[in-house]
């Protein structure tokens, strides 16, 4: 085991330790964790998943709620809902991947599913809410500062300096986090928000997709390998 995996993992440990049963929804397996978000202007107090929701977490979406996303089909069809998945399960290996192929119909499902399951307001992040998490009262450029690091995100550089061509396990990237803890915020995959737009930048694109500011347009009907979502609660 190398001393970066080591590394990675006493960082996640140490995190479990700080996040508190409050600050954890266990109605769904693997459990979800929260990061408390104060509020700023006319954002009220909230809280926000630390991670986007992985693979595993989905699929009990899916199961449990026997959800096949037919009620809003992907508006490109050779990018259907869960493409890669096999009889409601996700590909081997990849639980802890953040869950893709997902349109803003789907995402906006499964915080519904989830609110139900734990008596929670789930919903998918504002973009005021999404922001403030990401560059805080601050206003960084980044979720971790104002200085671009390559090997912060998981961005489009083909795998050259973060290590991953395509999408990376959840938290893969612990020192891209912000100074609340949450993960993720920028690169590995676009996040929906509230408002139908993606945020965070993907696996694929340039630097500039990455920044807290950046807000993508698309049609939320569209599944994609891009696709995916994290969770805000209350506000």
């Amino acid at each position: 085991m190398g001393v970066s995996t080591i590394t990675k993992m006493g960082f996640l440990l140490s995190l479990a330790f700080l996040v508190g049963a409050q600050d954890r929804i266990s109605a769904v397996s693997p459990s979800i964790d929260l990061v408390s978000i104060k509020g700023h202007g006319a954002v009220k107090d909230f809280k926000i998943g630390r991670f986007e929701v992985t693979m595993k977490q989905f699929e009990a979406f899916v199961r449990d709620a026997g959800y096949d996303g037919r009620a809003h089909p992907s508006s490109k069809s050779s990018e259907p809902f869960l493409l890669g998945w096999s009889a409601g399960k996700p590909p081997v290996g990849k639980d802890r991947y953040p869950v893709c192929y997902v349109n803003w119909h789907h995402a906006k499902a499964f915080c519904v599913w989830l609110s139900m399951k734990s008596g929670l307001n789930v919903h998918l992040p504002t973009d005021a809410q999404w922001t403030l998490a990401a560059s805080g009262v601050q206003g960084r450029t980044y979720p971790w500062g104002n200085a671009w690091d390559p090997k912060r995100c998981n961005w489009g550089d083909e795998g050259k300096v973060d290590g991953y061509m395509e999408s990376a396990p959840v938290g893969s990237f612990p020192r891209g986090a912000t100074p609340e803890g949450v993960l993720d915020m920028a690169g590995n995959i676009w996040e929906w928000s509230a408002e139908g737009h993606l945020r965070g930048g993907p696996w694929c694109m340039d630097k500039s997709t990455v920044l807290c500011t950046f807000v993508a347009h698309e049609n939320t009907e569209r599944c994609d390998d891009k696709f995916g979502l994290r969770i805000a609660v209350g506000g």
